[in-house]
């Protein structure tokens, strides 16, 4: 299949092939997303046109072709770390590597390795819709997700629905695992969530680390290891040498990360009944040896639908999602990019960013 609109105006979309794989691009005159359709569906670009603002995080290695390479040896953490780009992909089941209803997964499970299905609902100058799906391997789960733009707006809105194919009520974890990187992501990024405390994620170890695994404390501001108060809705700078994974308890399925030095940023909106905990997975080049050797400098802010964030421990604390045989799930997100210093207030269930009287403003929409 060759797809492509033709025209070069309002909303369109273009396939191509890069490193053997088929993307995905969506664009109208301010946003364009690039989907990796033959990996995972993951989201790789998510462009603010007028500033020229990709923000997702890209992996020093790149994209790169499931299989086609040979990796010297298997892991035990399975295979997502070999063929992991950035951006932004779906942990499905997640909270690898585990044995889930007896099938082995590894990190973050199957969804974000699969190659994905994919047609043209609407093709417009007002609109692109795309529907992507895709069956999972060793679990019996048909997922399909809808991505919209519309023209002006420079929100993204993505429809999904989880399919349990089997009379077998199942349950394991779920997440989605937007990283943010450099250039957007400096250390005059901050973070806005309605949230009011953290849980550290345990099991999860670095060099250094601004809170022990296991860690209780108050968001945004809380005591470090060291003693120190440590604002954690202010990003450090490269080469600050900490890591660390921090589970947040929302009020409200929202956040922003601002950079508030260029003007603009990224929100995501979603149901915090399905997702109540959201991840801040952080590498401030505090990760030494395998898999960053020290590059790393990224934000991972991933709602989620389970703590911990491991398969028999979830299970246990009796968070693991869970779906009747024959049963389905259905959840909205919304991501957009918007221009603005202030504080973000709020992100309304339709997307649109609230700011604080600072250079008040809205994503457009």
């Amino acid at each position: 299949m060759d797809y492509s609109s033709e025209r070069a105006h309002g909303c369109r979309i273009s396939q191509y092939v890069h490193r053997s794989l088929t993307h995905l691009a969506l664009e109208n005159d301010v946003l364009r997303v690039t989907i990796l359709a033959d990996k995972g569906a993951d989201i790789v670009e998510f462009r603010h046109k007028p500033s020229d603002t990709d923000f997702l995080w890209k992996e020093r290695a790149g994209i790169r072709v499931p299989g086609m390479q040979m990796s010297t040896i298997s892991s035990s953490l399975g295979n997502n770390l070999d063929w992991y780009e950035g951006g932004w992909h779906e942990c499905l089941p997640g909270g690898g590597p585990a044995i889930v209803h007896g099938a082995q997964q590894g990190l973050h499970g199957e969804a974000a390795l699969l190659p994905w299905s994919w047609a043209v609902e609407e093709d417009t100058p007002d609109c692109i819709q795309l529907l992507l799906s895709c069956r999972l391997i060793r679990l019996p789960l048909r997922v399909l997700k809808r991505l919209t733009i519309r023209a002006g707006s420079a929100k993204l809105q993505i429809e999904e629905k989880l399919h349990n194919e089997s009379a077998v009520q199942l349950q394991f974890l779920w997440g989605h695992h937007p990283t943010f990187g450099a250039p957007f992501l400096e250390e005059n990024c901050r973070l806005d969530v309605p949230a009011r405390t953290f849980r550290s994620q345990p099991g999860f170890s670095a060099p250094k680390m601004f809170f022990a695994p296991g860690t209780r404390g108050a968001w945004p501001m809380a005591s470090g290891e060291d003693g120190r108060e440590v604002d954690l809705s202010r990003v450090p700078p490269q080469g600050s040498c900490a890591a660390g994974l921090l589970c947040l308890t929302v009020d409200e399925g929202w956040y922003a990360i601002t950079n508030t030095r260029t003007g603009v940023g990224f929100g995501l909106r979603w149901d915090s009944v399905l997702f109540p905990h959201l991840y801040y997975w952080h590498v401030f080049n505090g990760i030494p040896d395998y898999p960053w050797f020290g590059t790393a400098y990224v934000v991972g802010l991933e709602p989620w639908t389970s703590f911990p964030m491991d398969h028999a421990a979830a299970t246990e604390a009796g968070t693991c999602l869970v779906v009747p045989g024959k049963g389905q799930v259905d959840t909205t997100l919304i991501a957009v990019a918007y221009s603005g210093r202030g504080p973000v207030i709020r992100i309304s269930p339709e997307g649109n960013v609230e700011q604080g009287d600072e250079n008040r403003s809205r994503g457009r929409g």
